[in-house]
């Protein structure tokens, strides 16, 4: 998971010449990296949640989900979106 401010750049100064001085842009915030060995990836995927729902009780932000291609880490993840959402 990560966090990241928006830089409320303005489009002139997005496509005018860079600076002499290069600004410093956004930068992440707390980051968690997870994976197991012993649990499944349903339980992973639980895990990955409970942990969103403590940075963001109110949900007032989006939520992105980014996962590799496996089918079964997809599907855990719907899974558990439809549980959470219902």
């Amino acid at each position: 998971m990560d966090e990241v401010v928006a830089d409320p750049g303005r489009p002139a100064a997005v496509a005018a010449k860079p600076p002499a001085v290069r600004q410093p842009g956004p930068r992440p915030g707390p980051t968690c990296l997870c994976g197991a060995v012993n649990d499944s990836a349903a339980e992973v995927v639980a895990a990955v949640f409970d942990r969103a729902a403590q940075r963001d009780p109110g949900r007032r932000r989006p939520w992105v989900v980014l996962a590799d291609g496996d089918r079964r880490r997809s599907d855990s993840v719907r899974a558990e979106t439809r549980h959470r959402t219902s």
